[in-house]
């Protein structure tokens, strides 16, 4: 169970039993059970998240379930080796909730110690005109009051009856659940159940109700803040102890309500069975290995669990990688251990990885500066990449965009353990060649040297037919569209089996796209001139006009693609070309995309470009790699 599991259940337990005693027991003349039961359910709350039975867990675990998620580790068609990487934000909506979270303690804790402190000193106080308090045992009475007896059995019963600690125990619930209103309002209905049983004891030394209400306002009302200080004059509370003492005594037939707190505690116990742990789950998934359990619970606050235990022994590595000049470098890839495994840095430059071991190797890269490398337990927090040649300044694309006019959220989704997974008829290689040959490499792909991983997701239903297929992670050009033709063209599959009967999956499968490598004779093809190639020279290619001159050029004919803005797709593209002895652009290569239109965008732009100064070395006009970085930014 993860803390946010926790505190959920906690005050959703909280909000169910106080709303139970408002509607049943809080207009009641039994003090001392109301005080029970809103101090020990109170804490009882906190308890019964841990409380779990292996009878109430089946009701909710073993029903037959008609749809769930198989995530597919296995059947991959591998088109391309390298995964693309997404962007790993420095802080996620986790690490912004435990920061509030933790920023609400901290500052409730410090209000906790200052109150404690001051009703220390209020009670000690030799100031004490017009006032009748009590606090942890200790009596303060102003000896020039009246009725000193009517006062002194007030705040002795309190002293006796410990109310102090009932108020300082709900103090510490008011700290872990400073969110939640609930915690407050137990905590005036607690002091006003003390006060309502100091003035039943403190009414009888006088044998009147009537003339202990004359006392409670014939002297001025305290306008102490302190809540942990029990107050004679008490102003808050002054009202409801009225009402209670003109208030006859509820009958003994009314104390059948209390009954209810059974099956209320009873109901609560279901519920918290009902809240299957996380490594309750992960046991279901050991026991067959073939097996991928999906839970998703309170909206980002749960995951795919794809090895079906849990990563020990690991830690998180964060840091912000930066230039020469201090400027943060967003979109670099942070590589372990030169594997398929990549983050990337967010705008700021900053990235979080987590999951990693302290002698894996990190390797830093950034289109157009050098790469750096370190061991974990090495790893700077300030991690600072020199330039390589030729690096011009990022272009950035802007355009407005309209804000959703709302949001879905997502739906909770029950597990089921599969017995046996949906095939495709013939096996995996038979899936394989089905792909292969039907799939056909789009043409945009091609020109922009589109490469990547597209991830799919689609409906095998009870009769094996395949549907709905849902491009989760895509890389454009044409090729997200193929890969949901050829789903669409899949032949029925064998379904997946629970207990032998076939159910509904949804299935996730990755195909990867990759170009042959270009030859020497394909440069050639593309009529650059001479077959050197340089990185390096001594004076740089040029756009006409200079730097200025190219970022107006660009700002003047880019366009932002209309379904990027309708997807509110923003990021990078990174494009590599060759600038010719004769200053043309050739060979416009796509390095690092973001779909949605973008790379067609800025092939076209480059496309239209006039000649460039060519680069120079000794003298002599030479080719030159150059490559950019264009900015997708909705406003």
């Amino acid at each position: 169970m993860n803390w946010i599991n926790y505190l959920i259940q906690t005050n959703l337990y909280l909000l169910c039993f106080y709303a139970l005693y408002k509607l049943a027991f809080s207009k009641e003349t039994y003090f001392n059970l109301n005080r029970a039961y809103l101090v020990g359910f109170t804490f009882t709350s906190f308890f019964i998240p841990f409380w779990q039975s292996g009878v109430m867990q089946s009701w909710f675990i073993t029903k037959q379930i008609t749809q769930t998620i198989y995530n597919s580790g296995l059947n991959e068609v591998i088109i391309y080796k390298s995964p693309i990487a997404k962007a790993q934000p420095f802080f996620d909506l986790l690490d912004w909730m435990v920061l509030l979270y933790t920023l609400g303690v901290v500052y409730m804790t410090v209000h906790f110690c200052i109150n404690l402190f001051k009703a220390q000193q209020f009670v000690n106080s030799k100031n004490t005109q017009g006032l009748a308090s009590s606090f942890l045992g200790k009596i303060n009475i102003d000896k020039h009051l009246p009725y000193q007896d009517v006062l002194l059995k007030h705040e002795e019963t309190h002293s006796k009856e410990a109310h102090s600690i009932d108020l300082i125990l709900v103090e510490i619930v008011k700290i872990i659940c400073w969110f939640n209103p609930i915690s407050y309002l137990i905590q005036i209905e607690l002091k006003s159940i003390h006060e309502f049983i100091a003035d039943n004891a403190a009414a009888k030394v006088l044998g009147s109700r009537k003339t202990y209400a004359d006392i409670l306002v014939s002297n001025q009302f305290d306008t102490t803040t302190n809540s942990l200080v029990l107050n004679f004059y008490s102003l808050p509370t002054m009202k409801a102890r009225l009402i209670m003492l003109g208030k006859r005594k509820s009958t003994k037939r009314a104390i059948l309500k209390y009954g209810m707190v059974a099956p209320a505690f009873i109901g609560t116990l279901i519920l918290a069975s009902s809240f299957v742990s996380k490594s309750e789950r992960n046991n279901v998934v050991s026991e067959n290995p073939a097996t991928l359990l999906t839970s998703i619970f309170s909206n980002n606050l749960s995951a795919i669990n794809k090895k079906g235990t849990e990563n020990k022994g690991l830690i998180e590595i964060k840091g912000q990688i930066i230039s020469e000049d201090k400027g943060a470098l967003g979109g670099a890839e942070i590589r372990i251990n030169d594997s398929n495994r990549i983050s990337v840095s967010n705008t700021d430059g900053r990235f979080l990885v987590k999951n990693v071991e302290d002698n894996d190797m990190v390797t830093i890269s950034y289109i157009g500066y050098q790469e750096a490398k370190y061991k974990v337990t090495e790893l700077p927090e300030n991690i600072n990449l020199r330039k390589k040649p030729f690096q011009l300044n990022e272009i950035v694309v802007s355009t407005y965009r309209d804000l959703p006019s709302n949001q879905m959220a997502n739906e909770e989704e029950k597990e089921v353990s599969l017995l046996s997974e949906p095939k495709f008829p013939g096996g995996e290689k038979a899936m394989y060649a089905f792909i292969g040959s039907n799939l056909i490499y789009p043409f945009p792909a091609k020109r922009a040297n589109i490469e990547g991983e597209v991830h799919v997701e689609f409906v095998i239903n009870k009769d094996g037919v395949v549907s709905e297929p849902i491009i989760t992670n895509g890389i454009g050009f044409g090729c997200d569209k193929e890969v949901q033709r050829i789903v669409g063209l899949m032949p029925k599959w064998n379904p997946a089996r629970q207990n032998g009967e076939a159910v509904e999956v949804k299935y996730q499968m990755k195909v990867k796209f990759k170009l042959e490598e270009r030859s020497q004779s394909q440069i050639k093809e593309n009529n650059i001139p001479n077959n050197s190639i340089y990185t390096t020279v001594e004076v740089q290619p040029e756009f006409p006009g200079g730097t200025e001159a190219m970022y107006k050029f660009i700002g003047q004919n880019m366009k932002y693609p209309k379904e990027a803005q309708r997807e509110n797709i923003k990021g990078r593209v990174f494009i590599k070309f060759i600038v010719t002895t004769e200053g043309e652009i050739k060979d416009l290569n796509i390095l690092k995309g973001i779909g949605y239109g973008c790379e067609d965008a800025v092939i076209e732009v480059f496309s239209k470009m006039p000649k460039w100064n060519p680069g120079m070395q000794s003298g002599t006009p030479v080719n030159v790699y150059y490559t950019m970085p264009i900015v997708f930014l909705l406003e």
